[in-house]
């Protein structure tokens, strides 16, 4: 690797910006859809166009458009690897090195990628290298200690055929799986089934067989019943399996939302639309909706981590498309869900359908519906009133909005040509439908309302694993990865609030809907589409849901008559930057009138402002790319630059500090220049506590990381003076009775949130940070105990 520069990093930076902006349309498909709009679509003409069945249709008339189209499906529409047993065999050869060398990880991982790669049977070939492969990761499995996916992989080996003479040996392990679980009863099974597979292996003529003759059987028995009565590990419940039980709540049957507690009612009005509202009070943490999407994707990057069904992480442990080495699931019951639904059709294209962007959801609506079934219920009268029934069902989710008549020309006319291309798609390679089919437009313009209804009503997913953080002295971080986008028929009822009550939890692509407050008889469910109130100011809110989701946001964070001004004056000081006369609060919303709340002065100079602000955050995202490479003291003095940046035109208790300060608190981590680290976690506590309060979990998660320093700061003073005198003295004794008493307060405080905040992914993180603390007051007391003696 080359090294990297500043005028890289820039590059570098720019560079993903760029790509960010195509999101929507995959990189260089956007860039043939751009074309073709410069190209061939007139804008005027377009613009006279009614109805989505019209723009289809003007679009694929002109021969020049439909050629291109057919030639790119054509050129890249074959492009997927194929099965291959040589890579397969390549793959397990090398997995066996690493499990020679008890790198067990490393060789579940190179039979994962076996499993990939292997044949799946046919009247052409065998499976021999898919059933040693699934016996091999079994074995890995087994020695890591994760028994259950052991237990699939034996099972997994012995329904495609793995060798007879060696079938004894998967057996016994399947045994000592099931003893792990204490199922006693059927371990003693396997082991008998794996004594009869010996017995009828005598009198063959092989090795092996001919070493087995020779020992006497009941020795042999003996033998393999000691190896089960020795093994004692004791597999605890799985975590995965409890978490999904936890995750997946109980709702009383509602007849009209069948998603939704029975408590959730559908409404309807002229200014809203339809909207859910609740019939009870809803306490915190009470589940309101759970529900699986009708249609979901993964992102591109995560299509070699997560399920390509139902969304859930993988961690390596994968099983295999029959046909494509581009897609793999966590179980082949959701491979034959993904086949009966849309795979066994995108299969053949899928490198080119991925390569498509977010748009591809679209298709998917559209092949997990059928195409038969949308030609009909599409061309029914769908009736939108607050009584009708909303269930997870493509008639319900075609009646969602569009906003088709808000879409810029620009936008539209790319759109339209994206389903123009998805429909020649549908033709040429999955012949669904064809040219000469009298529906042949109306199907094109059903993929254009699809697109249309995904950019306003889809759902972007995430992922949070645990991860330790740096150096495991701050506890434990989430890292809130996107995973994918999906659309959900009832979710997308509930209307967005830029003080939602009501926060969405992900297990895969499954969602479960809670309350984050108490909510009253009547109200209305809201959730956020991305704004927060406490993350952005008035103008950015607003300005993002225009653009985006076409509505002027009215809750009670965004309309001014219905804010108090206590409210306000929180607002304004996390947004406020520095009056150029005084170097007081000025605010820029020119909707509340702008202007320095201590002098009252309206002028300004906004350019100025703009471009320190502009440079802070280029400076940050150089000092994030350069972390990322290891270079972190580059990193800090970035993070600086853009600090002083701030400090110049922002007021001091900014939203943006909060960015920088923790940057730098991490980079200081890193180092191991815990007294920096502290002060900058310090400052970043104290606009944490403005912007969230002091009963957040963001506030409690950073406090607990101020916590876990100064405990490291101590550790490094006790290691010092034991060094010296094996007795702490009786300053070091002092300090250390201050912080545990912060700590027990601190930790006493936030147990009483945990009980507050039961949700899931909050719930965890500060349970997980208690725990740390906890630690350091558990190697206090020994401390204590060896400087008494």
């Amino acid at each position: 690797m080359s090294a990297l520069n500043d005028s890289n990093v820039s590059e570098f930076v720019l560079e993903a910006n760029e790509i960010k902006d195509d999101e929507e349309f995959g990189n260089d498909f956007s860039k043939f859809i751009e074309t073709l709009r410069c190209k061939f679509i007139d804008e005027e003409k377009f613009l006279k166009l009614s109805s989505n069945e019209e723009k289809v249709k003007y679009c694929l008339q002109n021969e020049c458009v439909r050629e291109m189209m057919k030639s790119f499906i054509e050129k890249n529409g074959s492009n997927a690897r194929v099965k291959c047993s040589t890579k397969a065999r390549s793959h397990r050869i090398e997995g066996n090195k690493f499990y020679k060398q008890k790198k067990y990880e490393e060789a579940f991982k190179c039979y994962s990628q076996a499993l990939l790669e292997a044949p799946f049977p046919s009247h052409s070939c065998s499976c021999e290298e898919l059933s040693l492969a699934f016996a091999n990761r079994s074995a890995a499995s087994f020695h890591l200690k994760q028994y259950r996916q052991c237990l699939k992989d034996i099972d997994y080996a012995i329904k495609y055929k793995y060798p007879s003479n060696q079938m004894h040996t998967l057996l016994l392990r399947r045994a000592l799986c099931l003893k792990a679980f204490d199922n006693l009863k059927e371990a003693e099974n396997s082991i008998n089934e794996a004594l009869n597979r010996i017995e009828d292996l005598t009198g063959q003529n092989n090795c092996e067989i001919e070493a087995i003759n020779q020992m006497n059987k009941q020795d042999l028995k003996k033998s393999i019943m000691e190896s089960f009565i020795s093994f004692k590990d004791c597999c605890k419940a799985d975590k995965t399996e409890t978490y999904k039980e936890t995750f997946t709540p109980q709702l009383n049957h509602n007849s009209k939302v069948p998603s939704a507690n029975s408590f959730v009612k559908l409404n309807h009005s002229e200014a809203k639309g339809r909207y859910l509202t609740v019939t009870k009070r809803v306490d915190l943490d009470e589940a309101i909706l759970a529900e699986k999407p009708f249609a979901a994707i993964l992102n591109i990057q995560c299509i070699d981590h997560f399920c390509h069904n139902c969304c859930q992480e993988l961690n390596e442990a994968l099983f295999p498309c029959k046909n494509c080495c581009e897609v793999q699931f966590c179980s082949e019951t959701c491979y034959e869900e993904a086949m009966q639904s849309y795979h066994a059709l995108e299969c053949e294209s899928i490198s080119l359908i991925q390569s498509t962007g977010v748009v591809r959801l679209a298709l998917r609506i559209l092949l997990t519906a059928g195409i038969d079934k949308a030609r009909i219920v599409a061309k029914e009268n769908i009736e939108k009133s607050g009584n009708q029934k909303h269930l997870r069902d493509y008639k319900s989710l075609l009646s969602l909005i569009d906003h088709s008549d808000n879409v810029p020309f620009v936008v539209s006319a790319r759109q339209t040509l994206a389903a123009c291309f998805y429909l020649v798609l549908l033709s040429l390679k999955m012949s669904l439908i064809q040219e000469n089919d009298k529906d042949f437009y109306f199907i094109g313009a059903l993929i254009l309302k699809h697109i249309q209804q995904v950019s306003c009503n889809s759902m972007v997913m995430f992922h949070q694993p645990l991860i330790p953080g740096p150096m495991d002295i701050i506890g434990i971080d989430v890292k809130n990865q996107v995973i994918g986008t999906a659309i959900y028929s009832t979710l997308s009822l509930v209307n967005h609030s830029c003080v939602p009550n009501c926060d969405a939890f992900f297990n895969g692509s499954f969602i479960v809907l809670k309350a984050r407050q108490s909510i009253a008889v009547g109200e209305e469910i809201t959730i956020s589409y991305g704004p927060l109130y406490r993350k952005m100011s008035r103008i950015e809110r607003l300005a993002t849901l225009k653009s985006q989701y076409y509505f002027g946001c009215e809750c009670t964070a965004c309309n001014l008559r219905t804010i108090d001004e206590k409210k306000l004056e929180g607002m304004i000081e996390i947004d406020a930057v520095y009056c150029n006369e005084c170097r007081g609060p000025f605010i820029l919303d020119s909707e509340t009138e702008g202007g320095c709340l201590k002098c009252k002065t309206k002028k300004f100079n906004e350019v100025e402002t703009s471009l320190c602000i502009s440079n802070a955050k280029k400076l940050l995202s150089i000092g994030k790319a350069l972390i990322q490479f290891g270079r972190v003291t580059d990193a800090e003095k970035q993070f600086q630059k853009a600090l002083t940046y701030l400090n110049k035109v922002c007021f001091a208790n900014n939203r943006l500090m909060v960015t920088v300060y923790t940057e730098l608190f991490y980079a200081n981590i890193l180092k191991e220049n815990f007294e920096e680290a502290k002060k900058y976690c310090e400052e970043a506590l104290k606009i944490k506590r403005l912007i969230f309060g002091e009963e957040s979990a963001e506030y409690y998660c950073t406090l607990l990381q101020l916590m876990n320093i100064k405990w490291a700061q101590q550790k490094k003073v006790y290691q010092k003076s034991a060094t010296n005198t094996h007795r702490i003295n009786s300053m070091n004794k002092k300090l250390i009775q201050k912080l545990e008493n912060e700590s027990k307060d601190v930790i006493a405080r936030t147990k009483n949130l945990l009980n507050t905040f039961k949700t899931m992914n909050v719930y965890t993180i500060l349970d997980s940070s208690v725990v740390t603390c906890l630690k350091e007051l558990v190697e206090l007391e020994k401390v204590r105990i060896q400087s008494n003696k």
